[in-house]
């Protein structure tokens, strides 16, 4: 018996994207946003766009997956699950950038993210992200400052959260 789960990898809804908008997606995140016009648009070629239905995800905590998204319409939620509890970390507004760790080494997701409302992102894979890093390498490392910053920021809020959470005890 195959399960919805098994049905969210072989249904790909795709959404159409114009040139002139996926390059307008990637000048709103600061990673990319310094990207010269003419090198923006050769990435903005390679990235599709995908549709999320509601409570779908786009990947799981745990599981590997190679792609950067940004959020071009509907609501997205990043949960962390720990033990028997799940938390949100944050739920993204539309032009938000996530899941962008994995552009940088194939490891596990280290947080869900699933769609609240129906979704559009366009996807840029880890793939023709190392292209693009390798063809124009003056670029590379501002990209790279920026995306280590988001992810220290996440991580700090999650920390904040946990600490809370358990109300830990203060030293000082």
């Amino acid at each position: 018996m195959i399960s919805s789960r098994d049905l969210e990898g072989l249904i790909t809804i795709k959404c159409f994207c114009g040139l002139d908008e996926k390059v307008s997606l990637l000048r709103q995140i600061s990673a990319f946003g310094a990207i010269p016009i003419d090198q923006l648009k050769i990435l903005a070629t390679l990235c599709p766009c995908r549709k999320y239905l509601e409570g779908e995800f786009i990947f799981r905590q745990g599981e590997y997956d190679s792609n950067g998204y940004i959020l071009k319409s509907g609501r997205v939620r990043m949960i962390r699950h720990y033990e028997d509890r799940s938390f949100i970390l944050k739920e993204l507004e539309e032009g938000e950038f996530f899941g962008g760790l994995a552009l940088l080494a194939d490891i596990k997701r280290l947080f869900s993210a699933q769609s609240v409302k129906s979704s559009e992102c366009l996807i840029v894979p880890r793939e023709v992200f190392k292209r693009f890093v390798i063809q124009f390498p003056d670029i590379s490392l501002r990209m790279l400052e920026i995306m280590v910053k988001g992810i220290v920021a996440m991580e700090d809020q999650f920390i904040e959260m946990y600490a809370k959470e358990l109300k830990c005890e203060l030293l000082y």
